[in-house]
């Protein structure tokens, strides 16, 4: 099971752009640790082409020692594999790093779990909002 590690460090005042290169098959974890000083004045997206994956509905990842871990299913079979980081540091003196790591499983491991979040949707798609079950 690969996993991929990436330590990024921006300059203060600077924004950059960091490839990510993976391997074919299913991101199914990622993980972003945002080490502690940096008082949320780093952020950074990650792009996949020109399309912003993660965080989704846009934003950006920000905060001060800060660890986020998140399940996904995002296929990356289709290629290229290569994501990109956005980061930008908004300190004017201190430079600052983020780490961010992605679990990648072949395609065949994953399809179950795909499958059943796919059927998941849909059924929640029909009877509309979930609802609180109170007992």
């Amino acid at each position: 099971m690969p996993f991929f590690s990436f330590s990024i460090t921006t300059d203060a005042t600077k924004s950059k752009t960091t490839p990510l290169l993976l391997c074919p098959g299913v991101i199914h974890r990622v993980n972003v640790r945002i080490p502690p000083g940096s008082e949320g004045l780093l952020h950074c997206h990650i792009n996949h082409g020109i399309y912003q994956i993660s965080p989704t509905r846009g934003g950006d990842w920000h905060g001060d020692d800060e660890r986020i871990t998140y399940r996904e299913f995002y296929d990356l079979n289709g290629g290229p594999f290569e994501l990109t980081a956005f980061t930008w540091n908004d300190d004017d003196t201190y430079d600052h790093e983020i780490i961010i790591s992605f679990g990648v499983l072949p395609s065949w491991i994953m399809l179950p779990f795909t499958v059943a979040n796919k059927i998941n949707n849909a059924f929640k798609s029909l009877i509309g909002k979930e609802k609180e079950v109170h007992d």
